[in-house]
């Protein structure tokens, strides 16, 4: 039990006041078996979040009549290696686009631009392939290709990064709260499209769950790494799957 209290009181603390801080493994005085061994004295938080997810998973399926992941699981059950594959693949996207920018380097800093660029110029691709046409599509992906690239070579400037980095320190706090609630937004979104009636009860704790699962990948990340993140975000996903697979084949 003092296993649990102490990771909780060490995850609860950071999550109060969140500080930017260099993660485990990008130290040099760090080694791999030094930070493993870390992790796993606060293994039993990660352990009882697993199980608390795996869960509430199966009390939304059994009170709502609603499957989380079965198509997936009837459609890859004779090719699990192919599910696992892309699991995999989805879990590490979702830590590139939610965590792995909580940690600003230079390469980071130009994925961000880049991404935002994707995106703002994206926005505009709709109401002008109406006027124009869908041949505005290769128009719009070289405007992208250039403005990344100039914004990659201005961002490259010592004391660019060096502004932005004070920004970033100077921020983390907020910058922490709002990644970690996008993400709970974004990861239910999908789920209460299915709610109807009293079963919309379900949607606080559906947020309230998917938050505190963003904090503690931000935890991870931040103290860790980013690979921790996406290892214990892997191995919970996993489980909630496995439960399911358990309870509904």
């Amino acid at each position: 039990m003092r296993p649990l209290m102490n990771a909780f009181f060490n995850f609860q603390y950071y999550v109060s006041q969140p500080v930017y801080q260099t993660p485990l493994s990008d130290r040099p005085d760090h080694s791999l078996v030094r930070n493993l061994r870390q992790f796993a004295n606060e293994s039993a938080l990660f352990l009882f979040l697993m199980g608390f997810t795996m869960t509430f998973g199966l009390a939304y399926i059994h009170v709502t009549g609603n499957h989380l992941f079965r198509d997936l699981i009837e459609k890859y059950q004779s090719r699990m290696i192919v599910l696992v594959v892309s699991l995999l693949i989805a879990v590490t996207l979702e830590e590139g686009l939610f965590r792995a920018i909580l940690r600003m380097t230079q390469q980071n800093l130009r994925y961000i631009a880049t991404v935002l660029t994707f995106l703002l110029i994206g926005v505009w691709y709709k109401p002008l392939k109406e006027l124009v046409g869908p041949m505005v599509g290769f128009g719009m992906i070289g405007v992208w290709f250039v403005t990344s690239l100039v914004l990659d070579r201005y961002l490259k400037r010592p004391a660019v990064f060096a502004r932005v980095l004070a920004f970033w320190q100077a921020n983390f706090g907020k910058l922490f709260y709002v990644t970690s609630l996008v993400y709970a937004l974004v990861k239910i979104a999908d789920d209460i499209s299915w709610l109807t009636g009293w079963q919309l009860l379900f949607v606080p704790a559906l947020l309230g769950l998917s938050l505190i699962s963003g904090f503690y990948f931000g935890y991870v990340r931040m103290k860790y790494g980013f690979w921790y993140a996406v290892a214990v975000h892997s191995l919970i996903l996993a489980g909630l799957i496995l439960s399911e697979a358990v309870l509904t084949l």
